[in-house]
């Protein structure tokens, strides 16, 4: 096996993957040095990846340099492999490596995972031997082990046995699993994937990309011609990985494509569990908000390094990759940055097509052009078999990866000048030759040759040239590509078909597993000795890089190009997948519990992708993309929501234009066009939110006046009327509010007398009954808001008592109480408004107790609080007053310190703080007075700081407090 030169991950140098702790004793046959070739060439099977193993054969002359040679391979190994046998627990090297091992790393990767063994001999119980440390060999023998015992008296010759080389395989299966936790583990800070372990020159590219970063610029790496599979990426990460020391506060990545501004785009990095960051509902509902939220949140991380560790420094790095959009590098979207181009703690590299010879003065421009032929052919020895010196493949640590001969190493430079340095053609080339070694370079050359490949070896500078060079390389890849998926087992030939189906850079690995599985069920039954089948599948396509891992451990990667090719070629897969995305999204939607976040963000890429992708809308996944809507609502961001709603409406309404006569189409039209009407309204976007409901208005109004008996129409009309009739009010339109409540009114009416036993519907009716009564007080009809108000309470009341444990229906009745209790001061009754808003509070109180996590019950009950306050007040009652203020306040103050971008929870603060004002007053405590006046003023004043929402009540009270406090 050849020896290597370390893998560096972030600062951590690896240097083996895998260290064998033995007695020499048990290989006196060459049984251990029989087991280590077989695991090297059970990883051969499946990768090209260099298998570092450390395994010792040297005779022990001196202790102190034993120990100082087998210390650092302990230090820098990811797994412990122990031969377990009587010699092995006599031995004290063989308990000082285990102890040593265990002290130093178990604990920064997988703890006691990271131990695997293989059992070579009985090994008597502790107690019947005296020489073994009790400890060791407990914390050894309960663990599992691959068992090899009956036939170790064979010696090596038992590895040819198929019994036991299931056995080994199965072991190297967990070895595999377990060397790629640890990769993860070991990774820099930060959420960059994996680096390419067979990345190869660019020297003079890195080079250029750190001296730009130092001079305070944007690093921008670029493709000559817009050409894809040059390696961009690559390099990108290959720097970061290379560079992490100069990084200490992270590594981060965020997949650019479509993207137009920068802080939306680095507010994306709030929902890595890697940043630990946690956005307020300010932040989640204003995507450039959310975006300096996470920069402040990495600023801070930086300057805790800092303190940490001044000599380091304390840069974070962050990668775009793929940008598609000119805007986003533009002048104008870098100013947005802290420090404009990049402060002194922030560092952005992005990766693009696009050509910016224009903005080199601004910009550090790094060009990957193709690769040159020697570090072209380089990639393809690299990724040879170990070979000796005649040329024979060996597994012995000996071993170099090279050529056969002289004519292998011919052929395989004519094959790279075919390839015209086009780095993923190079490398699909190098990895495939490397795991099939019966396919020579003169054999593949041939191939090429016959299929006329090789007639355009370089690009040239016309763009008919340009044109016919990139169709060649075009060709040659699919050609590669072909020749790949010949040698897959037919599971991962599927697995891979259903990846091209998926937006590139966010392919589950647990979607891929599922619907593999219900393809090729032998997959879901376990393998020899528990080991599980899809693993085999998953190193093979990574092994083979048609799959790459990307910054989630549940999502994987297909190149463009790759996708392009093999995609085309898989069309069968897309109606079980289409099938398989709208039970998942329908799984999500309805299920209680807050979603994998890694799942929600694949429904949020995948749904708007499989619609693109569609030549004819899908129906049902439109549907089903819509509602989890809500879900991103919740889980993610407004912008979010709202974006990925914009992308389902595109599709929805192609849908509805191909058939117009479809009423269900239609319908699921207005769905999407009530979901954006409602975003919209979450953002303060009045107008488009007037536009969707409009639009969602007129469809509903002809669905149900083409059949006035279809009841669930008519409900869908009245849900419409309700949102126009809230716009107006919200707009200050009271007629025309009054008239699209009167008309969904009228609808809810007919429809609960229909079927008084229909719950909902006497629900929806209450609310209507609600609003108008909301109404009348508005233009002063108190006797009208009196009937609407006690219809609407007598529902509440027989709603509630039909299912008291019903949270949302006794919220319900604690409204209708509240209204009443308003109606009742506004009547001067103020004995029967204390009777009101006191049953009113007894309900909220009870909600609060029963969660006191829930923020809106605890909210309700403030405001609940406020009102008897004031009731107390206006009887006289001073100390009962004072005690409903201070509860309110308390709560109050609660809610604004967990989230002061909240701007409903800071005004209610602001109110609490007024309403003691106004006591203290009325009370002569001039104090208190000035207190809790200026107390006032602070929280308006952040708000105002922070950008919040003032009314024009409270903008006009902060004009006063500002003239009196301000400075």
């Amino acid at each position: 096996m050849p020896d290597a030169p370390p893998i560096t991950t972030g600062a951590t140098p690896t240097q083996y993957d895998l260290f064998i702790s033995y007695s020499r004793k048990d290989n006196a046959s060459g049984w251990v040095t029989a087991l280590k070739d077989h695991i090297w060439q059970d990883h051969r099977k499946f990768s090209t990846a260099p298998l570092r193993i450390f395994f010792d054969t040297q005779e022990i002359k001196d202790a102190d340099d034993w120990r100082h040679r087998i210390l650092g391979a302990l230090q820098s190994s990811k797994i412990l492999l122990v031969c377990l046998s009587p010699d092995y627990f006599k031995s004290t090297c063989c308990e000082w490596e285990f102890r040593e091992y265990v002290r130093r790393q178990v604990h920064q990767l997988m703890g006691s995972d990271s131990i695997a063994q293989v059992y070579f001999i009985e090994v008597p119980g502790a107690a019947d031997e005296q020489k073994i440390a009790r400890d060791w060999h407990e914390q050894l023998m309960r663990h599992n082990y691959t068992d090899v015992r009956p036939w170790f008296k064979e010696g090596p010759q038992a590895l040819q046995r198929e019994d036991v080389k299931a056995r080994l395989a199965a072991l190297g299966a967990t070895l595999w699993e377990r060397m790629q936790r640890a990769r993860r583990a070991m990774s820099a800070p930060g959420n960059l994937r994996w680096q390419n372990p067979h990345f190869l020159g660019r020297t003079e590219e890195l080079r250029l990309l750190h001296e730009s970063l130092g001079l305070g610029r944007i690093g921008v790496v670029t493709a000559v011609q817009g050409l894809g599979g040059m390696g961009k990426t690559e390099l990108a990460v290959a720097y970061a990985h290379s560079f992490a020391d100069s990084y200490p506060a992270g590594l981060w990545s965020l997949g650019a494509e479509h993207a137009k501004e920068l802080l939306p785009l680095i507010g994306k990095l709030a929902w890595e569990r890697e940043l630990g960051f946690t956005p307020s509902e300010a932040e989640k509902n204003d995507a450039a908000l959310l975006g300096r939220g996470v920069l402040a949140h990495l600023k801070a991380r930086s300057q805790t390094v800092a303190e940490r560790d001044p000599d380091r420094g304390a840069a974070c790095l962050i990668l775009l990759d793929n940008v598609s959009e000119p805007d986003l590098l533009s002048p104008a979207q870098l100013a947005t940055l802290p420090g404009g181009m990049g402060a002194g703690w922030l560092r952005i590299v992005a990766t693009t097509r696009l050509d910016l010879k224009g903005q080199k003065d601004r910009l550090g421009l790094v060009a990957v052009d193709a690769l040159d032929d020697d570090t072209a052919l380089a990639l393809l020895r690299d990724h040879q078999p170990p070979r000796d010196a005649a040329g024979r493949i060996t597994d012995l640590e000996h071993g170099t990866p090279l050529f056969a001969d002289a004519a292998q190493e011919l052929a395989a430079r004519q094959i790279v000048r075919a390839l015209g340095g086009f780095t993923l053609a190079v490398e699909q080339v190098a990895v495939f030759l490397g795991l099939h070694p019966e396919v020579t370079p003169v054999a593949f050359l041939a191939d090429l040759e016959r299929l006329g490949l090789i007639s355009i070896d370089r690009m040239v500078a016309s763009d008919d040239e340009v044109k016919a060079a990139l169709l060649h390389q075009t060709k040659l890849l699919g050609h590669i590509l072909d020749q790949t998926q010949q040698r897959l087992s037919p599971p991962a030939r599927y697995a891979l078909h259903l990846a091209t189906q998926l937006p590139p850079d966010c392919v589950p690995w647990p979607w891929l597993r599922e619907l593999t599985m219900q393809k090729f069920a032998e997959l879901a039954q376990p393998g020899d000795f528990g080991s599980d089948p899809w693993q085999s599948v998953q190193r093979q396509l990574t092994g083979l890089r048609l799959l790459t891992t990307s910054d989630e451990p549940e999502i994987a990667r297909v190149h463009r190009l790759v996708a392009a090719h093999v995609g085309e070629h898989a069309k069968e897969v897309v109606p079980v997948l289409d099938a398989y995305l709208g039970q998942r999204a329908d799984v999500v939607y309805r299920q209680q519990e807050a979603p994998q976040a890694w799942e929600l963000a694949a429904l949020m890429n995948g749904l708007p992708h499989r619609l693109q992708s569609s030549d004819q809308p899908h129906a049902s996944l439109i549907n089903d993309a819509i509602f989890v809507t809500e879900k991103l609502v919740i889980y993610r961001t407004l912008p979010d929501a709202r974006g990925f709603a914009e992308q389902v409406h595109e599709q929805a309404q192609r849908l509805a234009q191909s058939d117009p006569a479809n009423a269900a189409w239609q319908r699921d039209l207005s769905v999407s066009l009530n979901k954006l009407g409602d975003l919209a309204i979450a953002q303060g976007d009045l107008p488009a939110a007037l536009r969707w409901h409009t639009e969602c208005h007129g469809i509903l109004q002809r669905l149900a006046q083409s059949d006035p008996a279809n009841a669930a129409w008519q409900r869908d009309l009245s849900v419409s009327l309700n949102k126009l009739g809230d716009l107006a009010i919200a707009q200050g339109d009271l007629p025309a509010a009054l008239r699209w409540h009167t008309e969904c009114h009228g609808i809810l009416q007919r429809l609960a007398q229909s079927d008084p036993a229909n719950a909902g519907w006497q629900r929806d009716l209450s609310v209507s009954l609600n609003k108008l009564g909301g109404l009348a007080i508005a233009q002063g009809d108190l006797p009208a808001a009196l009937r609407w108000f006690t219809e609407d309470l007598d529902i509440a009341q027989r709603l509630a008592q039909s299912d008291p444990a019903n949270a949302g229906w006794q919220r319900d009745l604690s409204v209708s109480l509240e209204k009443l209790g308003d109606l009742a001061i506004a009547q001067g009754d103020l004995p029967a408004a204390l009777r009101w808003h006191t049953e009113c509070h007894g309900i909220l109180q009870r909600l609060a107790q029963s969660d006191p996590a829930n923020a809106g019950w605890q909210r309700d009950l403030s405001v609940s609080l406020n009102k008897l306050g004031d009731l107390a007040i206006a009887q006289g009652d001073l100390p009962a007053g004072l005690r409903w203020f201070t509860d309110a306040k308390a709560i109050a103050q609660r809610l604004a310190q967990s989230d002061p971008a909240n701007a409903e929870w800071q005004r209610d603060l602001s109110v609490s703080h007024f309403k003691l004002y106004q006591f203290a007053n009325k009370s002569g405590d001039e104090a208190m007075a000035g207190r809790e006046l200026r107390a006032c003023y602070e929280v308006l004043r952040g708000m105002k700081q922070r950008g919040l929402h003032f009314d024009p009540q409270l903008a006009n009270l902060f004009a006063q407090l500002e003239h009196a406090f301000g400075t």
